[in-house]
């Protein structure tokens, strides 16, 4: 299976969302990734290419890049990357796919927005998959396994000094078998 051609969604606010359709089964699966994804580029990964062929096997896959994030466009402001324009994205993202139900399956915090769509889109939402959820990212005292300021703070720093490098890579915990050159 060669990979999918990659479309673009039209935002509420005129950003393009990447995205891409492959697979034939009975139901819509959205996969509602972290906050770094790249639809082209995750093929190039085969954990990733034999996850998403595996998913497809069994659905319609759609795959799509959050705004700011792979082939997506960037917002003008940091504003406009809350949760809420996430579930504008996302809607236009099946829009375009035409898709009227999905089930929804969300990874880290693509968790809290698969979920965020689901509260708000019932009507649109078959069933709803959690992996590995941020429920927040900062620690309160009735969240416990959030970050610290000072956690988040020294992540921040990272991004700042290594993004894009082989210490960044290496610092947030590659999974096995993804640390060779070509992965990173």
């Amino acid at each position: 299976m060669d990979p999918p051609e990659t479309h673009y969604a039209k935002t509420v606010d005129g950003l393009s969302i990447a995205y891409q359709v492959l697979g034939r089964g009975p139901i819509d699966l959205v996969f509602t990734q972290g906050w770094i994804s790249n639809v082209d580029a995750a093929w190039d990964l085969p954990p990733l290419r034999s996850f998403f062929r595996q998913l497809a096997s069994i659905s319609r896959l759609i795959l799509f890049d959050r705004r700011g994030s792979g082939l997506s466009d960037r917002p003008p402001q940091a504003e406009s990357l809350a949760l809420e324009h996430g579930v504008d994205d996302l809607r236009a993202v099946m829009d375009a796919a035409g898709s009227e139900r999905a089930v929804l399956f969300g990874f880290e915090d693509g968790g809290m927005l698969a979920g965020m769509f689901a509260a708000t889109h019932p009507d649109r939402t078959v069933a709803l998959v959690l992996f590995a959820p941020w429920a927040r990212v900062l620690k309160t005292p009735d969240y416990l396994f959030g970050w610290s300021e000072a956690e988040q703070d020294e992540f921040e720093r990272h991004i700042a000094a290594e993004w894009g490098t082989t210490a960044f890579a290496r610092w947030i915990g590659l999974p096995n078998g993804w640390d060779s050159p070509h992965s990173r």
